[in-house]
């Protein structure tokens, strides 16, 4: 299912519950887009803030129920 929020709070707040609770996710960020060179995306992201990083989305691994359930308040994305 694909959901949408142009929120980057929410996105860090969901990435951040996901890490803390021993949910499978990965991020998609503007470096990853600006950049091909995967050492170049790892030092942007340890050099920067992380709520300073444009988070572009967030693919979620788990329980179906579960993963439904964090991302209720987000917009069903039918582009």
């Amino acid at each position: 299912i694909n959901k949408y929020t142009d929120n980057n709070d929410k996105l860090r707040e969901l990435y951040k519950y996901c890490l803390n609770n021993d949910i499978d996710a990965t991020i998609f960020t503007e470096s990853m887009l600006n950049s091909s060179n995967d050492k170049k995306v790892h030092n942007d992201h340890v050099n920067t803030n992380f709520n300073d990083i444009n988070i572009l989305g967030i693919l979620l691994f788990g329980d179906k129920y579960i993963i439904e359930n964090l991302t209720k308040e987000f917009t069903l994305w039918n582009k």
